[in-house]
C-alpha cells in the first residue's frame, strides 16, 4: 500500500537574497510579474536584505507555478544570480476553516478573493475594511509620480493605456484655470503637485511614469498669479495630476 497525499493548494513565492543581483532589477521584477506597487516593492526589498529572504504573497498552485516560471525567465534573461523558490502554505481544510482571518471569529460565511486567493472574513471585519477604504485612499502616501500611476492603475498593464494631450495658447491660461476649478469641483481620488527638474521639457503621463534617477516626484502644489485686469488676479496651476474614477472607469488628468 502506498500513502496518498493530497497536495496543498496554495503555494508561497520566496525571494533569497545574495548581495549581487541590482535593486532595481528586484523592484521591476516584483512590479511587472507579481504587480506589486513600487513603493511596496521598495519595502520588499528591504525586508529581503533584512531577512536573507522573504515571501511576497501567496498564490493558487498553478498561478504560482506560472509566476514562478515567468520570474526566472526574467532573471535568467539578465543573468542575474537572485534565487526565488515556492513553498507550501497550507492545505485547504486550513485555509477554509471558518474562522475569520482578522480576528479570528468563527462563522465567517464570507470570502474576500482577491487575484485567486480567497481569505475568509467576518460580517464585522469586512464592515470595518469597507469603512476604511475611502480614508486609505486619502492617506496613501507616495514619493514620486509613478508610484501613484502605479497605485492608481493597478492591474491594468501599461500597454493597454491611452493617453491623449491637448494644447491652449498661453492668454487662455486663466480661462483653463477656471475650467479645470469647475471640471474638479467634486473632488477626484487625489490630486498631487508635481515637481518639474527640467522646465524646457513638456511632462506627460508617459514621462510621470518613469521610475528612473530623474522621475518626476510629488511636491506641493505650485501656483503663479495671472493678472486679468480685474480686482484679483488668478491663481494658475503649473504641474497638476488628478487621480480620478467614475462608473469604474479609472483615469488620471494631468496639467502642465
Amino acid at each position: 500500500m502506498h500513502d496518498v497525499h493530497a497536495e496543498a493548494s496554495q503555494l508561497q513565492i520566496i525571494f533569497h537574497d545574495d548581495k549581487e543581483t541590482p535593486l532595481q532589477f528586484v523592484v521591476e521584477l516584483l512590479h511587472s510579474v507579481f504587480e506589486k506597487q513600487f513603493s511596496d516593492a521598495v519595502r520588499f526589498t528591504e525586508a529581503i536584505g533584512k531577512h536573507g529572504k522573504a515571501s511576497c504573497g501567496s498564490y493558487p498552485r498553478e498561478a504560482a507555478a506560472d509566476l514562478l516560471e515567468a520570474a526566472r525567465q526574467r532573471v535568467r534573461a539578465a543573468g542575474h544570480p537572485l534565487r526565488i523558490t515556492s513553498a507550501t502554505v497550507t492545505s485547504d481544510a486550513e485555509i477554509f476553516d471558518g474562522r475569520c482571518k482578522l480576528c479570528g471569529a468563527l462563522d465567517s460565511d464570507s470570502l474576500l478573493s482577491f487575484r485567486g486567493t480567497a481569505t475568509p472574513l467576518c460580517d464585522d471585519c469586512m464592515l470595518e475594511i469597507s469603512r476604511s477604504l475611502p480614508e486609505v485612499v486619502r492617506e496613501k502616501q507616495f514619493d514620486y509620480a509613478h508610484e501613484a500611476l502605479a497605485w492608481h492603475f493597478a492591474g491594468i498593464a501599461r500597454d493597454q493605456l491611452v493617453a491623449t494631450s491637448r494644447q491652449f495658447p498661453g492668454h487662455m491660461r486663466a480661462d483653463v484655470q477656471v475650467a479645470i476649478d469647475r471640471l474638479f469641483s467634486t473632488s477626484p481620488l487625489r490630486f498631487f503637485g508635481i515637481h518639474d527638474q527640467h522646465r524646457y521639457e513638456t511632462l506627460t503621463i508617459a514621462a510621470l511614469s518613469r521610475a528612473d534617477r530623474n522621475a518626476p516626484g510629488i511636491a506641493p502644489a505650485q501656483y503663479h498669479e495671472v493678472d486679468v485686469g480685474e480686482s484679483a488676479p488668478v491663481k494658475c496651476l503649473d504641474n497638476g495630476l488628478w487621480l480620478c474614477a467614475s462608473g469604474g472607469l479609472h483615469y488620471a488628468v494631468l496639467l502642465s
